[in-house]
Protein backbone atom coordinates (compact mmCIF):
# COMPACT_ATOMS: atom_id res chain seq x y z
CA UNK A 1 0.00 0.00 0.00
CA UNK A 2 1.41 3.39 -0.97
CA UNK A 3 1.78 6.06 1.67
CA UNK A 4 -0.69 9.00 1.35
CA UNK A 5 1.85 11.80 0.92
CA UNK A 6 -0.91 14.39 0.40
CA UNK A 7 -1.77 14.16 4.11
CA UNK A 8 1.72 15.11 5.29
CA UNK A 9 3.30 18.56 5.55
CA UNK A 10 6.99 19.29 5.57
CA UNK A 11 7.58 20.64 9.05
CA UNK A 12 11.14 20.27 10.33
CA UNK A 13 14.53 21.12 8.91
CA UNK A 14 16.03 17.94 7.49
CA UNK A 15 19.60 19.09 7.92
CA UNK A 16 19.15 18.89 11.69
CA UNK A 17 17.64 15.40 11.67
CA UNK A 18 19.32 12.03 11.26
CA UNK A 19 17.96 9.24 9.08
CA UNK A 20 16.99 7.49 12.30
CA UNK A 21 14.90 10.45 13.46
CA UNK A 22 13.23 10.74 10.06
CA UNK A 23 12.44 7.00 10.04
CA UNK A 24 10.83 7.34 13.47
CA UNK A 25 8.73 10.22 12.07
CA UNK A 26 7.74 7.96 9.16
CA UNK A 27 6.53 5.28 11.60
CA UNK A 28 4.55 7.83 13.62
CA UNK A 29 2.87 9.24 10.51
CA UNK A 30 1.88 5.92 9.02
CA UNK A 31 -0.05 4.85 12.09
CA UNK A 32 -0.61 1.17 12.80
CA UNK A 33 -0.49 -0.07 9.20
CA UNK A 34 1.38 -3.36 8.85
CA UNK A 35 4.50 -3.33 6.70
CA UNK A 36 7.35 -5.54 5.53
CA UNK A 37 11.00 -4.91 4.66
CA UNK A 38 10.14 -4.15 1.05
CA UNK A 39 7.87 -1.31 2.27
CA UNK A 40 10.82 0.26 4.05
CA UNK A 41 12.89 -0.08 0.88
CA UNK A 42 10.25 1.51 -1.36
CA UNK A 43 7.65 3.55 0.55
CA UNK A 44 9.99 4.97 3.19
CA UNK A 45 12.51 5.97 0.51
CA UNK A 46 9.72 7.71 -1.44
CA UNK A 47 8.50 9.34 1.80
CA UNK A 48 11.96 10.74 2.53
CA UNK A 49 12.22 12.10 -1.01
CA UNK A 50 8.70 13.56 -1.26
CA UNK A 51 8.31 14.96 2.24
CA UNK A 52 11.86 15.91 3.23
CA UNK A 53 13.48 16.14 -0.22
CA UNK A 54 16.19 13.82 1.08
CA UNK A 55 17.65 11.01 -1.00
CA UNK A 56 18.52 7.83 0.90
CA UNK A 57 19.46 4.37 -0.24
CA UNK A 58 16.89 1.61 0.38
CA UNK A 59 19.50 -0.62 2.02
CA UNK A 60 20.45 2.18 4.42
CA UNK A 61 16.90 2.38 5.76
CA UNK A 62 16.55 -1.39 5.86
CA UNK A 63 19.74 -1.70 7.94
CA UNK A 64 18.54 1.08 10.20
CA UNK A 65 15.17 -0.64 10.75
CA UNK A 66 16.91 -3.96 11.42
CA UNK A 67 19.14 -2.25 14.02
CA UNK A 68 16.09 -0.62 15.67
CA UNK A 69 14.29 -3.98 15.85
CA UNK A 70 17.35 -5.68 17.31
CA UNK A 71 17.84 -2.91 19.87
CA UNK A 72 14.17 -3.11 20.87
CA UNK A 73 14.21 -6.88 21.33
CA UNK A 74 17.46 -6.90 23.35
CA UNK A 75 16.88 -3.84 25.57
CA UNK A 76 13.34 -2.46 25.28
CA UNK A 77 13.59 0.31 27.90
CA UNK A 78 16.70 1.85 26.31
CA UNK A 79 15.66 1.46 22.67
CA UNK A 80 14.99 4.43 20.43
CA UNK A 81 11.54 3.10 19.54
CA UNK A 82 10.56 2.90 23.21
CA UNK A 83 12.02 6.33 23.99
CA UNK A 84 9.90 7.83 21.20
CA UNK A 85 6.75 6.18 22.56
CA UNK A 86 6.62 3.50 19.87
CA UNK A 87 6.21 -0.27 20.13
CA UNK A 88 6.45 -2.89 17.45
CA UNK A 89 5.16 -6.38 17.05
CA UNK A 90 5.66 -9.06 14.45
CA UNK A 91 2.61 -10.06 12.41
CA UNK A 92 1.80 -12.37 9.54
CA UNK A 93 0.85 -10.39 6.43
CA UNK A 94 -1.96 -11.49 4.06
CA UNK A 95 0.63 -12.73 1.55
CA UNK A 96 1.99 -15.13 4.20
CA UNK A 97 5.19 -13.21 4.85
CA UNK A 98 6.42 -11.82 8.14
CA UNK A 99 5.78 -8.13 8.75
CA UNK A 100 5.58 -5.62 11.55
CA UNK A 101 3.27 -3.06 13.05
CA UNK A 102 4.71 -0.02 14.82
CA UNK A 103 2.25 1.67 17.15
CA UNK A 104 2.32 4.43 19.72
CA UNK A 105 0.50 2.40 22.36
Amino acid sequence: MAFPFSKVFQAKSVKEQSNESLLLDYFKMRGDLPFASYDIQSNAVAFFKNVYNKTVQPDTLNRLWRAMRNEYTTDIKNSKLYKHGLRFKTVLLPNGRKGWIVTDE
